[in-house]
């Protein structure tokens, strides 16, 4: 989306285009989940972040098959080596709200510069060694 934005790109360089998870507006229920994780974040309430994640990210019918295993999503330590990859500049994921997270969670984090919350488009490059390092680490 980024840069079939750019004025200086000739439309002939990106010939499709598949985007997922945006929108013209986040309407109310979009602002209001957006307010309610910055108030979470911004108290270090990070169980209750997660929570709400959850919830405002996922439909009910996929909350409904996977509600035995939703709980194991909350807790420390149910995954055995996590990264948390952000944008320096992230205005909804700030970098040191990010970094509580990561370290609540037990989790390796890395910021990256030039980057918002739309890291893999902005720095792709970057994102994807990161990614791959990451993944490739024996441990």
């Amino acid at each position: 989306m980024a840069a079939a934005a750019l004025a200086d790109i000739s439309p002939a360089r990106i010939r499709r285009l598949v985007v997922t998870g945006v929108a013209a507006d986040r309407g109310t229920s979009g602002r209001l989940a957006l307010r309610s994780w910055r108030a979470s974040l911004s108290a270090g309430d990070l169980r209750g972040f997660v929570w709400r994640l959850i919830l405002d990210t996922h439909s009910p019918r996929y909350l409904a098959a996977q509600e035995t295993n939703v709980p194991n999503l909350a807790q420390k330590g149910s995954v055995d080596r996590g990264l948390l990859l952000v944008g320096e500049e992230d205005t909804l994921s700030p970098s040191s709200a990010a970094r509580e997270l990561a370290d609540a969670a037990g989790w390796e984090f890395r910021s990256i510069a030039g980057a918002a919350h739309a890291v893999p488009i902005e720095q792709a490059v970057i994102w994807r060694r990161a990614v791959l390092e990451f993944l490739d680490r024996s441990e």
